[in-house]
């Protein structure tokens, strides 16, 4: 039965197909082959409706000249060193949008700096896993979004100078275990929050100098253990809280020159055993208190130049062993030369 049905049906003429259906096969096999192959939609980006500024400077760093339409992600992961939007001419970036940096994931530099830029969405610099560098100096922010930097957990150096900061959200840095260099420089800002600093385990150097800070919350460093230069230079500080520089322990230098202090509480530089840099000239100082500066024992240069002291306790500079250079221009020379000789083994 098998082998006669088999042989009926291998002798028969094969069924007509109408032509309908014929036309729709057609249809179907044309619309099939002009799929793209999977993952063939990524290989091409286009960038085409990125910021101009942003895909010019793209199209700039890849080799042998394309459209924008045919840009591709294999293209772009070959952009590696700085990508350089410093731009202080008339073709200034006003503003940013998410997606301008996709696929830059080799990207080492990033310069912004100089821009009219007044907002950054949050999220706009997503996928930079490799960013060391990120310069966004001498624009007009006035605030950050608080998870700008998320994602950026290889970046070393970030400039936030000169931006118009007038606050700081308390997470603004949280994920940048690996930053060393912050600068906050040239900013109106008045007050920081005391756990703004708190995930920049590895931070070495921190700008804030040129602000118009007036004092500083307890502990707003603590966390700071591998800081090595703190400059608050230029401030309207008028006092430090005792405890404030607690936590830095590899600190090298701390200058607090052109500050209203006029005076500190005993152990405000406690727990300093690194220090070698003190400057204080120019914070009106009229008096100091006879232990001040009893820990600081590895000190090698202390300013206090150009203040108001008229008298020094005696034994204020006891336990400065290794100090080498004391500047004290514009001050009582003769008190503290009494101070010194008191000092003296």
């Amino acid at each position: 039965m098998v082998s006669t049905l088999t042989k009926y049906w291998c002798c028969q003429r094969p069924w007509p197909v109408p032509a309908a259906v014929a036309v729709y096969a057609s249809l179907a096999l044309t619309a099939l082959l002009a799929m793209p192959i999977k993952g063939q939609a990524q290989a091409n980006a286009g960038i085409c409706d990125r910021t101009p500024q942003v895909r010019d400077a793209i199209l700039g760093r890849i080799r042998g000249g394309v459209a924008c339409e045919d840009v591709t992600t294999a293209q772009l992961a070959t952009i590696t060193g700085k990508l350089d939007l410093n731009n202080q001419s008339a073709r200034k970036i006003a503003n940013l949008k998410i997606g301008d940096f996709d696929g830059l994931a080799n990207l080492g530099t990033l310069d912004l700096s100089y821009n009219y830029l007044t907002t950054l969405p949050e999220g706009v610099f997503s996928g930079l896993t490799d960013l060391q560098d990120l310069d966004l100096s001498s624009n007009v922010l006035t605030t950050l979004p608080e998870g700008l930097f998320q994602g950026l957990t290889n970046l070393q150096r970030l400039d936030l100078s000169i931006i118009h900061l007038t606050t700081l959200p308390v997470d603004v840095f949280s994920g940048l275990s690996n930053l060393q260099v912050l600068h906050l420089i040239g900013n109106p800002l008045t007050a920081l929050p005391a756990d703004v600093f708190s995930s920049l385990s590895n931070l070495q150097r921190l700008e804030l100098h040129s602000n118009s800070l007036t004092t500083l919350p307890e502990g707003v460093f603590r966390r700071l253990s591998n800081l090595q230069l703190l400059n608050l230079h230029s401030n309207r500080l008028t006092t430090l809280p005792e405890g404030v520089f607690s936590g830095l322990d590899n600190l090298r230098e701390l200058y607090l020159f052109h500050n209203l202090l006029g005076t500190f509480s005993a152990g405000v530089f406690n727990g300093l055993p690194n220090l070698s840099v003190l400057h204080l000239w120019s914070t009106t100082l009229t008096a100091l208190p006879v232990d001040v500066f009893s820990s600081l024992n590895n000190l090698r240069e202390l300013n206090l130049a150009q203040n108001f002291l008229t008298t020094l306790p005696d034994g204020v500079f006891n336990g400065l062993s290794n100090l080498q250079e004391l500047y004290l221009d514009g001050t009582a020379r003769g008190c503290v030369q009494q101070s010194l000789q008191s000092a003296a083994p």
